[in-house]
């Protein structure tokens, strides 16, 4: 058997390769590598181990050895090496090189002595627990070293052989763009030659004394400068109402629509004219407004619309306006045509106002006031029958008589129909034409029917397609009905039918057919408080850990197993159960579970007591 027992010239010949960039758009991250050398021998020999895929791990291991910061497989072939064998140990995070004990971190983070490091225990080791964070963690402080481990499995043997010693990682610095600085990285530090942030401005600015005028600057609310309006150039006055708090003489302001300064006794308003006056304001019906360099004119306020005094027109005339609201009139003509004089009263109700050829006056209007455009009366021709209505003819502008014939009968929506008008039936109802008795006639199950004309007291119908329903009789107390072919129905014992009813003393013969059913499980968010009913089902299951309460369950049917999971693993005492009149017998003896376990209770109901078993091994 082949036995890897020592190495010869391991070492490191280059430390790092770290970020090369080779233009802005298109930069590659090279893996962060060391070059890692050795020659392998066979057991209590010189002679190289010749193996064509032996497997090499390498583990990078903090200076006390108790934490694994990375791990990587690699499979190497000495055959035509003579033993000899050169790999690249590093590789990004989530590279297949990585292997079970990987921290999962960047080569930059494995080798950085500036924070914490989380890691893995080593093999018959225990890196120490952060108490903030859980996890295994090494605390690197300036200079620390790191060791790495070789363990190497022969094909022939496929034993792993852990090379030993541990070996001290020593660095010769060839990076060609430093990834940290002393610990910092690039997004620490400020960069110059973009836009304005160069290296001549940086200086300009922070030249002797300037520093200090910055300071007093940044010191400054900025809303107490006047700004300048980028877009008109203007410059913007700072806003107060009524007089700021802490005015000072000489301190200007605007103030809705007016700049005010404080003259140290009062505040004063600038305006344009009319001496301090700066607007107007008119009554009802007049105009105002602000006092421009060329003052103000008070007008009335002319218009048609709301709150307007309406003016004539160029004609002398009044504009269009509602006149709807006006009352009080008393016109004597109306388009140049009289208007009797005489006044309506309450009882003119209905009256309306007729031309009688020398003034509009008021009356009722009667079917006589009703002309043509000859002047005749529009009923002249209108004299109709008792079989007629009256109609409008068009052309002689007048209305006439005409029979009436075609009546639809949907537009009679009242009223009723005389017996002897009732026409005769035929089909499943009939009747006699002028009666109105109907007689029906037995009705096939093709028109929903039973094709029947007696039912037997306590029978059942039974269709049979398209003839008349047959019946079937119940038979005796605790018969069923059953089907005995897809189309054909029996009534019998239940044993008959081949079914089981729940009857404790029904007898069964022949070869039956039973289906067990499955338990439901169910959830219980508070049990100390709501307790377990198992009515909805024989399994519950809660997340709540067990602290010494007492459980009340219910619904617990004799003989019949039921199971309570605890899934809480920070328990803090005993989960105890009662139904209130039973008696709980635990085994073993119940006590607080084993801490970060899940916990089975299992228990069955004979006579007065429950015995429960509960098992802490998940």
């Amino acid at each position: 058997m082949e036995k890897i027992v020592k190495y010869l010239n391991i070492y490191v010949l280059a430390s790092f390769l770290f970020f090369v960039f080779h233009d802005a758009k298109a930069a590659n991250e090279l893996a962060q590598t060391f070059t890692l050398d050795g020659h392998l021998t066979q057991k209590a020999t010189t002679d190289a181990l010749l193996d064509s895929s032996a497997k090499i791990v390498v583990q990078v291991l903090d200076p006390s050895k108790n934490c694994i910061l990375y791990e990587e497989q690699q499979t190497v072939d000495t055959t035509s090496s003579a033993g000899y064998f050169s790999i690249q140990v590093g590789s990004n995070t989530g590279s297949t090189k990585r292997t079970t004990n990987d921290a999962g971190l960047t080569m930059a983070q494995v080798f950085q002595n500036t924070s914490s490091i989380v890691g893995k225990d080593a093999s018959g080791k225990t890196c120490p627990v952060d108490g903030g964070t859980g996890f295994p963690t090494y605390v690197p402080t300036a200079k620390d070293i790191r060791y790495f481990r070789l363990t190497v499995t022969p094909s022939s043997t496929n034993t792993a052989d852990v090379l030993s010693p541990d070996i001290e990682i020593g660095s010769t610095p060839s990076s060609l763009v430093a990834q940290t600085f002393q610990g910092y990285i690039p997004t620490q530090f400020l960069f110059v030659g973009t836009g304005d942030l160069t290296q001549a401005n940086v200086q300009s600015i922070f030249a002797t004394g300037n520093a200090a005028k910055l300071t007093t600057l940044l010191a400054t609310d900025p809303s107490l400068y006047l700004a300048r309006n980028a877009t008109s150039g203007l410059v913007q006055m700072p806003s107060g109402s009524g007089t700021p708090t802490g005015v000072a003489a000489g301190q200007m302001w605007y103030d809705t629509g007016v700049l005010k300064y404080y003259d140290g006794t009062t505040v004063q308003t600038l305006g344009v004219a009319g001496a301090g006056i700066g607007s107007i304001t008119a009554g009802t019906g007049l105009t105002g407004g602000t006092i421009s360099t060329s003052g103000q004119t008070i007008a009335v306020d002319v218009g048609t619309t709301a709150s307007k005094i309406v003016q004539l027109d160029g004609s002398a005339k009044l504009p269009a306006v509602d006149g709807s609201a006006l009352t009080n009139l008393n016109a004597g003509k109306i388009a140049g045509n009289a208007v009797s004089s005489t006044t309506l009263v309450v009882g003119d109700a209905g009256k309306m106002y007729v031309w009688d050829g020398a003034a509009l006056t008021a009356k009722y209007v009667s079917i006589g006031d009703l002309k043509k455009s000859s002047g005749v009366s529009q009923f002249a021709d209108a004299n109709c029958a008792a079989s007629q209505t009256i109609t409008w003819s068009a052309v002689t502008d007048s209305f006439t008589c005409s029979n009436i014939s075609g009546l639809d009968g949907s537009v009679i929506s009242a009223g009723t129909v005389a017996a002897a008008r009732m026409p005769a039936f035929t089909g499943d109802a009939t009747s006699s034409a002028g009666s109105t008795a109907l007689t029906l006639a037995t009705v096939g199950v093709a028109k929903g029917g039973t094709g029947s004309t007696t039912l037997t007291a306590g029978s059942i119908l039974v269709g049979n397609g398209t003839s008349a329903l047959s019946t079937l009789a119940g038979g005796t107390t605790g018969n069923v009905i059953y089907a005995t072919s897809a189309s054909a129905w029996a009534s019998g014992t239940p044993d008959t039918a081949g079914v089981v009813d729940k009857s404790s003393a029904q007898t069964i013969t022949g070869a039956k057919t039973f289906t067990l059913m499955k338990g439901t499980a169910f959830s219980v968010a508070a049990p100390a408080t709501t307790g377990i009913d198992f009515d909805n089902g024989n399994t519950a299951y809660t997340a709540v850990v067990c602290a010494g309460a007492t459980w009340t369950v219910s619904n617990m049917a004799a003989g019949t197993m039921y199971m309570v999971a605890v899934q809480g693993t920070a328990h803090t005492g005993t989960c105890a159960f009662s139904d209130g009149s039973s008696t709980f017998k635990y085994q073993p003896t119940n006590a607080t579970p084993t801490n970060a376990k899940d916990v089975i209770y299992s228990m069955i109901k004979i006579g007065s007591v429950v015995y429960v078993s509960w098992i802490d091994a998940w």
